[in-house]
């Protein structure tokens, strides 16, 4: 073998195996994520009164904005 050609082995050798390690620790993280998503409990909020609060909170902000564009005299 020419001393090019083991270079270019040696090379190909190196890059294939960081591309499978890249990919393995990609599989590794995608299924630590599922199993962690997968233990997450319950939100405790109240959708409901969270959107009551929403509607309350908007139209007081919506004056204070209208206030605060108002020019002054």
């Amino acid at each position: 073998m020419h001393r090019p050609t083991s270079r270019y082995l040696r090379d190909g050798a190196l890059a294939s195996i960081g591309l499978y390690s890249v990919v393995i620790l990609v599989l590794l993280a995608l299924t630590g994520g599922f199993n962690d998503a997968r233990q997450v409990p319950d939100d405790p909020v109240d959708q409901a009164s969270l959107f009551h609060r929403f509607n309350d909170m908007v139209p007081s902000a919506l004056v204070l904005l209208q206030q605060s564009l108002r020019p002054h005299s």
